[in-house]
């Protein structure tokens, strides 16, 4: 399944997973919004190190590397908490295209089925749904 461009970066590099994102979403491996959210994940921890783009994410320090985003970030709590979810998932999903690409599937939340919850009764509705008949007349 790798069939990516003969000018894409060095596999393996920070540049080349942050682009892995686009690719997903091309080939439709993924909803688009989703792998725009872990792009922008990826491409914002891993511009806290200066030459990112050349970076081994193979050996990478993610701990390390969030903490110092976390230090340099302005980000309220819950989007900190949200950029690392996403990097942390996306970085084990493109280290899973690395290791087999021919049987890449991406790492995405799967959607489960919503309950089906009941409706809030109108007025003069049973709790069935019905609405009482009119009396015989």
């Amino acid at each position: 399944m790798n069939d990516e461009p003969p000018s894409a970066p060095q596999r393996g590099t920070g540049l080349a997973f942050v682009q892995h994102w686009d690719w997903v979403a091309d080939k439709g491996l993924m909803p688009r919004a989703t792998a725009r959210a872990h792009r922008a994940a990826a491409s914002q921890i891993l511009k806290v190190e200066e030459g990112w783009e050349d970076l081994d994410v193979r050996g990478l320090d993610a701990d390390a590397l969030i903490a110092r985003f976390r230090n340099l970030s302005d980000l309220s709590p819950t989007s900190l908490a949200t950029y690392e979810s996403r990097f942390r998932s996306g970085l084990a999903s493109y280290l899973a295209y690395l290791d087999n690409p021919a049987s890449y599937q991406p790492r995405a939340r799967r959607q489960t089925q919503r309950e089906e919850r009941p409706r809030p009764q109108t007025k003069g509705e049973s709790a069935r749904g019905e609405r009482p008949r009119p009396p015989d007349r």
